[in-house]
């Protein structure tokens, strides 16, 4: 075999090797920014749920500067009992989460995601 085809072939696994590396950490980078991105949006979103909850007040009666707009997140404030103290416009008094998903929440946050259905 001549020398240049042996070298033509070295040098092609070695660049395949190096765009093969270079692509998975762009993708690796990109994936992290992305999931960064959407954990400190979910994050914020978290941290907004107290408003919901107003000290005293009524079950279900939301803030009204805090309905959100549609395509946003539907919000609850669930207490111990199981009873909705505090809500969004749209989520209504009952809980929506199931009784597993409840004894789940007693032991740390959690955030429930579910496909709404609009008219």
């Amino acid at each position: 075999m001549p020398i240049r085809f042996r070298l033509a072939i070295a040098f092609a696994v070695a660049a395949a090797a190096v765009l093969a590396l270079g692509s998975w950490l762009f993708i690796s980078g990109l994936s992290s920014a992305q999931l960064g991105a959407i954990d400190s949006q979910l994050a914020f979103q978290l941290s907004q749920a107290g408003r919901y909850l107003s000290a005293g007040g009524p079950s279900g009666s939301p803030d009204s500067a805090g309905s959100p707009a549609p395509g946003e997140y539907l919000i609850q404030v669930i207490d111990a009992t199981g009873h909705v103290r505090g809500a969004s416009a749209d989520t209504g008094t009952v809980p929506l989460v199931t009784a597993g998903e409840l004894r789940q929440a007693r032991h740390g946050p959690i955030s429930v995601s579910q496909a709404v259905a609009t008219a």
